[in-house]
Parts: C-alpha cells; structure tokens; sequence
C-alpha cells in the first residue's frame, strides 16, 4: 500500500535550521507524491507537550539544545510514543550510540544534510510500504458497519450456524462471507484450513496435540486425527520458512 501523508515535528532550537528541515522534508515527500503536515518547534519541551495531544509519525531532532538535549528528548517521545519514528539532525557523530536506545530511523549529518536527508526519507518510504504489504488488513461488513483488522491479529475463523466469525485476542466479530472466501483471501499470509468449520493463523498456534491445536488464547481447534501427522509436516515447513524460529 502505497503511503499518502505523515504528520511530523521538526525540533532545532536554531529557528532557520528548523525552517530549512521542515521545507526540505516537504519537498522530498511532495516528489514521491506524498502530503505532508510538518509542525516546527525551537524549544523541545513544546514538542514534549504537544506529543500528549498529537500523534507524529516521524520526529526529527536536534541533538544539542539548550533547554532539553536532544537525546533525553527522544527517550521521552519514546517512552510514550514508542511508535514515533525519531531522526537526529546533527553534527553530533559522536553520539550515535547514545541514540540506539531509542531506535532511531537515521542520523542526518548537518554538513552533510542533503545527501542524508534524502537517504533517510527514502529509507522510510521503502519499509513503511514493505510493512503495509506485509501486514495487511483485513475489511469486512459486519452488523452494518465496515470493520477493519490487521490480519496478524486474527487468531481463527469459525463457521458457526451458517454463520463466519472472526476471533481476536479481545474480539469476537460476525461477517458476511463463506469459509471458501476467507480460505483464497488469507491462504497466503499463513491461514490454513484445518477443520471445515475452522480456519487458524498458522503463526498463532500454541502447541499441536493428537487431534488438534491449541491456540494462544487457549482455545481448543480439532482436526481430523487421520490429517493430524500430514498437518504437522505441513506446519513446520510454515515454521521453517516463515518464522525466526530453528526446527531441530
């Protein structure tokens, strides 16, 4: 999915450096045909405040400022805004290693500020649109409303009196659709029907038991004990392609 706009906050406590950042940024998304809201900020305990309020997707931060430096600035944004992403503007190389406590997306040298910024943005673009394509979500009609989920939250799909549900850790949500539907929309994201009242999210399964799965939510999913060893097999080639973890 292709990324349309982001809300950002620029933080120099030297007003023209704030200015030649935030017009910068503007006009690198503007060529990837991509809005942006860019907020300025000369005193980073505005930004601290402001973050209560306003969600920003990107943060770009200067490292030496009088009131609050940049680095203890950051621990606060993530701290309560883990899903921020936070650049440093700075001349500061020296404190790079500072700054991986808090994740950073990049570290834009000041004296090397157009090459870096471009680097960083374009960086940014690229795996936000990775992320959407690899973390779908899922929309459907449910009670007359349009209902969106992300697909890796879903645990499993129940057929129940004619009926598909859609279960989360926290939900259990109706839809209009068939079994057969959700089988070809989801197979490739690692969902598989197991049962023919039940579809599960591979990536969810607790433990494999003589005629079943149990899932993270402790939920019990038959399945045929005649396919039960065929499954297995099945589920660890998923495993072994598709997860960190090392089948022995």
């Amino acid at each position: 999915m292709k990324l349309e706009h982001l809300n950002i906050a620029v933080c120099d406590d030297e007003k023209n450096i704030v200015t030649i950042v935030s017009n910068s940024i503007e006009t690198i998304l503007s060529s990837h045909s991509i809005t942006s809201s860019v907020k300025q900020y000369t005193n980073p305990k505005d930004l601290l405040a402001a973050i209560d309020n306003t969600f920003y997707d990107l943060v770009f931060i200067d490292i030496d400022m009088p009131e609050m430096d940049g680095i203890t600035l950051s621990k606060s944004i993530f701290n309560k805004v883990p899903k921020t992403g936070i650049v440093f503007v700075s001349n500061r190389e020296d404190k790079v290693f500072e700054s991986l406590e808090v994740r950073p997306l990049g570290f834009v040298r000041k004296n090397n500020f157009l090459s870096d910024i471009n680097k960083i943005i374009n960086q940014i673009i690229i795996e936000s649109e990775r992320v959407e394509e690899t973390n779908p979500k899922m929309s459907f009609q449910s009670n007359g409303k349009q209902i969106f989920i992300d697909l890796k939250d879903i645990l499993y799909f129940e057929c129940y009196n004619h009926e598909q549900i859609v279960y989360t850790m926290d939900q259990k949500i109706s839809m209009h659709s068939t079994m057969k539907m959700i089988e070809d929309k989801t197979s490739k994201y690692g969902f598989k029907r197991i049962h023919k009242g039940y579809i599960v999210n591979l990536r969810k399964i607790k433990v494999i038991v003589t005629d079943g799965v149990i899932m993270i939510n402790d939920c019990f999913i038959p399945i045929n004990r005649k396919k039960i060893t065929e499954f297995k097999h099945e589920y660890l080639k998923y495993q072994e392609i598709n997860s960190d973890t090392i089948i022995i």
